[in-house]
């Protein structure tokens, strides 16, 4: 999960001389999971005071991403129910 494209999430492309990969060769399966960035998340209470919570509190992901905890949750419950 990362907000933006990084060298691990784009190894099985082929960028030419800077990566000579053949990607039907790459047996792996990628499932990028777009994520609210840092600046996004929304700060809990008790981490800082709640003036300062306030004051550094982002506006939300655009297009309702979620933070990667949130998301690793509710990949978590689901497949638990699957079992």
């Amino acid at each position: 999960m990362d907000p933006l494209a990084t060298e691990t999430s784009e190894f099985w492309r082929n960028f030419g001389p800077y990566n000579d990969v053949n990607p039907a060769k790459i047996q792996t399966q990628v499932f990028r999971l777009p994520c609210a960035c840092f600046a996004e998340e929304r700060t809990a209470p008790g981490q800082f005071g709640a003036l300062a919570a306030m004051a550094l509190e982002g506006n939300g992901a655009a297009g309702g991403a979620k933070v990667s905890t949130e998301i690793m949750a509710l990949i978590f419950i689901r497949l638990r129910r699957a079992i």
